[in-house]
């Protein structure tokens, strides 16, 4: 566990004081300096970086968080008495391929949507590359930034999280007290002082995402690559005027900075909704299954439009699932002559259901009812074959009706049917955990395929392109996390009887506003 890594080196209270009180305390200063004699941040630094230029402006205060982490690390290992390995990671030596992957795949949505965002609305950044103050910029930023990040990670995600775990043995009370203050950390940037203290709203949702990623992944490695990422490509790419980053970088912002609905809408709605489905994805994945009815339930209760929920669950269960299907065909977990007459009738009665128009109190009527029974069937079911069993009693043909069935409905509804097949099979002790959990994955991914083709002959369909594709990358970022801690953070069980009262509460929640 990586919070209990602590007690591998010297505690005492006393020691977990110095270090984040006096970072604290000049960060309280500064900001309080700022306050009390009104000065313009923006301004100030806009009149620095005319002074000494952009990258030794940069490079000034980057230095300062190089050399907090040297002093943190050494605080670490010579008072603490602790290695840097177990301050980072429970696993025996820092895992530096997470930290790369995680790099390369935020690193590359943030490329791809600042992209976007240029090609969309041109008139809104103005190109900036010269070659010459770009490579200065390229060798300051590339450098110093990942020590920047590195120090806050290791601050708030890596030595205050530990620190407080092992004092008040929990995992809720570091988590939340960590995610705030790195959040309110932020209340003294520029960007706070243009946009108004709703933008903090970013940066405590980051917080919480990167400690989420902490915890279930038991290291630090993950969110490492992730900050990284996110600060270099911000320092690179895209800057402006107003931000704490003002550099040569190849574009400049000179849109209007403006905190609108628009803005509050992306921080109160779509921010924690990456968030849930990015939670929901790591769960789902880590033990199989693709998260189809989580979705729904969420959606359900966002105000987002009916005719686009089926279609952003079922795209969201395929991302989720294509990676738990590889992996099991990997371990050849498939038996294919029990298999396909599993999902012979399945795929196109999904195809069918998918195609079948349904109004708004039909589709909620049924979206409720499924919800209910998934709670009902995911809460009492906990059977499970311990090992291979004899199968000359399976009737197969009855389980391929049973199948197509549930087929139907989730083309229909906008899920990929995994929960209803897989307490079916442990029923009928159709075979090991494992084998059910790869062929459900495989019955949801082909059952979601086969509704979306039939939901897009459907004259009723409605996709948000740019709402379902930033869901669809959360999810896949979520997939790949869930099979790599695979089930270090929750049991199979405990995330039925979570994911169960979830669902039970949005059922009720839609059967009382329609009646």
């Amino acid at each position: 566990m990586y919070i209990a890594q602590a007690f591998k080196g010297q505690l005492g209270f006393w020691k977990y004081l110095p270090i984040p009180l006096s970072f604290f305390a000049m960060m309280g200063l500064s900001y309080a300096v700022i306050t009390s004699m009104n000065i313009d941040v923006t301004a100030l630094m806009q009149a620095a970086v005319a002074e000494k230029g952009s990258t030794p402006f940069l490079m000034e205060n980057l230095l300062q968080f190089a050399l907090g982490l040297l002093m943190l690390l050494g605080w670490v290992k010579w008072v603490h008495r602790q290695s840097i390995t177990s301050l980072t990671t429970s696993r025996s030596s820092i895992d530096w391929s997470r930290v790369f992957t995680s790099f390369s795949i935020w690193g590359f949505v943030v490329v791809a949507t600042t992209l976007v965002g240029v090609y969309f609305s041109p008139k809104d950044y103005v190109y900036n590359f010269n070659l010459g103050p770009f490579l200065k910029l390229a060798a300051v930023a590339i450098l110093l930034i990942p020590l920047q990040t590195s120090f806050e990670e290791y601050l708030f995600r890596g030595y205050m999280m530990q620190g407080l775990g092992a004092f008040f043995k929990s995992r809720a009370l570091p988590f939340i007290f960590t995610s705030l203050t790195f959040g309110l950390m932020h209340i003294g940037n520029p960007e706070v002082e243009t946009l108004g203290y709703g933008i903090l709203a970013y940066y405590v949702g980051t917080g919480f995402f990167l400690g989420i990623v902490t915890l279930m992944d038991e290291g630090l490695e993950l969110a490492l690559g992730f900050h990284a990422a996110n600060n270099l490509v911000a320092a690179l790419l895209m800057t402006s005027n107003w931000t704490a980053f003002q550099t040569d970088s190849i574009y400049i912002d000179v849109a209007t900075p403006t905190i609108g609905n628009d803005l509050y809408l992306v921080l109160g709605v779509c921010y924690p909704l990456f968030l849930l489905f990015f939670a929901i994805a790591i769960l789902y994945s880590s033990v199989g299954f693709g998260g189809g009815s989580s979705y729904l339930a969420i959606l359900a209760i966002t105000g987002i439009a009916f005719t686009q929920i089926r279609s952003i669950s079922l795209l969201c269960n395929i991302a989720v699932v294509s990676l738990n299907v590889i992996h099991f065909q990997k371990q050849r977990l498939y038996d294919w002559k029990k298999v396909i007459p599993i999902i012979f009738f399945s795929i196109p009665l999904a195809f069918i259901g998918g195609f079948i128009e349904v109004n708004k109190n039909i589709f909620f009527t049924l979206l409720g009812f499924t919800l209910l029974l998934a709670s009902l069937v995911m809460w009492f079911n906990n059977k499970i074959v311990s090992k291979r069993v004899n199968t000359s009693h399976i009737n197969l043909l009855k389980n391929s009706s049973y199948a197509g069935i549930i087929g139907f409905i989730s083309g229909m509804v906008g899920i990929g049917g995994g929960i209803f097949l897989a307490p079916l099979l442990h029923l009928r002790q159709w075979d090991t955990p494992k084998r059910i959990a790869a062929t459900a994955s495989l019955f949801i991914l082909l059952n979601s395929i086969s509704g979306i083709l039939g939901y897009s002959f459907n004259s009723d369909i409605s996709i948000d392109w740019d709402l379902t594709i930033m869901l669809v990358i959360v999810v896949l970022v979520g997939s790949f996390l869930g099979n790599r801690i695979s089930q270090q953070f929750l049991s199979p069980i405990q995330i039925k009887k979570g994911t169960a009262i979830l669902i039970a509460f949005v059922g009720f929640r839609i059967f009382l506003k329609m009646f």
